[in-house]
């Protein structure tokens, strides 16, 4: 938990600071004669999130035959989303797909944080 000063909170969420919206899926698995598809689906009340998305620090994992980056991106989304669960759903915003690779939730109970991975 990150503690924020609730003035700080407050300014940010009246500002302007979320200048995009995004919103949370998860996958829907569906087999047909014994074909199964996948797709992803808005998860209902959180279709319509204003946030603002930055390029992450570099998080590097080394093996002897590749590097590969951890979390590419960090979303701050204008609320509190306890129900939002890493590896179980995804983030879209601006047409780009992100996984979630963990969920971060401010002291005051106003921001949520996402650590992201573009999927390409």
């Amino acid at each position: 938990m990150t503690l924020i000063h609730p003035d700080l909170a407050a300014a940010l969420t009246t500002s302007g600071h979320f200048p995009s919206t995004g919103a949370v899926q998860s996958k829907v698995v569906t087999n047909t004669r014994g074909n199964p598809s996948e797709a992803w689906s808005d998860v209902s009340g959180l279709e319509s999130i204003r946030c603002a998305i930055a390029a992450a620090s570099a998080d590097e994992r080394r093996s002897p035959s590749h590097t590969y980056a951890e979390s590419t991106h960090k979303a701050m989304l204008d609320g509190s989303y306890t129900t939002i669960a890493a590896l179980d759903h995804r983030f879209l915003s601006d047409g780009i797909a992100f996984d979630i690779l963990g969920v971060e939730q401010d002291s005051q109970g106003v921001i949520t944080r996402l650590f992201l991975r573009q999927v390409l």
